[in-house]
């Protein structure tokens, strides 16, 4: 069975992100906090998903969310019986900028 571990870094990710969107629509927070877990969900099944970044971290995986989280990338790293995800963020954002400088 695949299973999913999230960071205390992702779990602060999903927490904010939720938090964020739900100041303007509540509806729409759950809406993507639903979508963000469901890809979480999918890629724990499907491990290896996503580009592999080893540029940034050894063995980083990116992967985008789907729809309505179409805005959000997630990484995550393959452990023996799933995944573990290190950090959802903003694709706007310079998170390969964050991965660079360690922030991540």
């Amino acid at each position: 069975m695949s299973r999913y571990r999230l960071s205390r870094q992702a779990d602060d990710d999903l927490e904010a992100i939720a938090d964020w969107i739900a100041r303007q629509n509540p509806a729409a927070a759950d809406k993507v906090l639903d979508a963000l877990l469901g890809s979480i969900r999918n890629l724990a099944r499907n491990h290896g998903s996503g580009s592999l970044r080893d540029d940034l971290r050894p063995g980083l995986r990116i992967f985008p969310a789907k729809r309505p989280a179409q805005n959000y990338v997630i990484c995550y790293y393959e452990i023996p019986d799933g995944i573990e995800v290190s950090t959802v963020l903003h694709s706007r954002r310079d998170w390969i900028g964050l991965f660079e400088r360690g922030n991540r």
